[in-house]
């Protein structure tokens, strides 16, 4: 009875709950975040005369991501995804029974490529506009 029910459960959790608590988890950090610095900010204006607001609510922006670190990232991005891809298509060399592990760890390689290209690409001008 239940080894017919695993194969109708595992698609529908997730493709249906795992996307929505993905969400949720994320929506909330986001909500917590905010609270924090409402908090904060009202302690700061209800002292007012031992703290500079201007300065607290300057320095509580989130700060934009610079060209630098959006370069790094990219590097990672595309390190983790070809590293990933590898590995499936070695594990299907390895046990070639199930060719999605192939054609899984092409299309992961592929998205690493993308981006070590575009990391490759944009390099040079963004550390020539970082000096």
């Amino acid at each position: 009875m239940v080894e017919d029910l695993v194969p109708i459960l595992v698609p529908i959790f997730l493709c249906c709950v795992l996307p929505i608590a993905v969400v949720a988890i994320i929506f909330r950090s986001v909500s917590n975040s905010e609270n924090q610095r409402a908090r904060v900010m009202i302690e700061a204006i209800n002292h007012s005369d031992k703290v500079d607001t201007d300065k607290l609510i300057e320095s509580m922006k989130k700060q934009p991501m610079t060209p630098r670190r959006l370069l790094s990232l990219r590097l990672l991005r595309g390190l983790i995804f070809f590293l990933v891809g590898l590995c499936f298509m070695i594990y299907y060399f390895v046990d070639p029974l199930d060719s999605s592990f192939l054609l899984v760890g092409l299309i992961l390689a592929a998205v690493g490529i993308a981006y070590l290209v575009v990391y490759l690409a944009t390099r040079k001008s963004v550390l020539k506009e970082g000096k």
